[in-house]
């Protein structure tokens, strides 16, 4: 995954943000890379249109992620160790099937937008997580 690694003045970013092809040389993951997690300085994670459907607790690791990114995936929960993530500001899981979330997510206290927009939350979860994270932009 190193040749997805871009350093920049802003920090160091992991962009996989094109489909899934030979073209574009991204594999179609069904998994989070545990490889990424042991990347402790990364700030940024962009994996779109892939078909993950679970990510790991070593995503616990990347206590630097700012910005995540996994719209248009498989997923349907998070780990309560993504909750452990407190410098995340940014978190778009738009696409997914997710039906539930950890109430653990109210630790993200410096999240600022959430989107949620194509996923399968009932209107009592969105009420629930509005409610865990008053702070934070959330698009259903």
């Amino acid at each position: 995954y190193a040749k997805f690694v871009n350093k920049t003045a802003t920090g160091t970013s992991i962009f996989m943000n094109f489909p899934p092809s030979s073209l574009s040389g991204i594999p179609e993951l069904s998994e989070f890379p545990k490889e990424i997690c042991s990347m402790y300085d990364v700030n940024q994670v962009m994996i779109i249109k892939n078909k993950i459907a679970s990510i790991p607790p070593e995503i616990v690791n990347m206590k630097s992620l700012t910005n995540l990114n996994l719209s248009s995936n498989a997923l349907t929960s998070l780990p309560v160790e993504l909750c452990q993530l407190t410098q995340l500001t940014k978190l778009n899981l738009s696409n997914n099937p997710i039906t539930d979330f950890p109430v653990e997510i109210a630790q993200l206290k410096n999240l600022k937008k959430l989107n949620l927009k194509n996923t399968n939350l009932s209107e009592e979860k969105q009420a629930e997580l509005q409610a865990l994270l008053p702070n934070c932009k959330i698009s259903f």
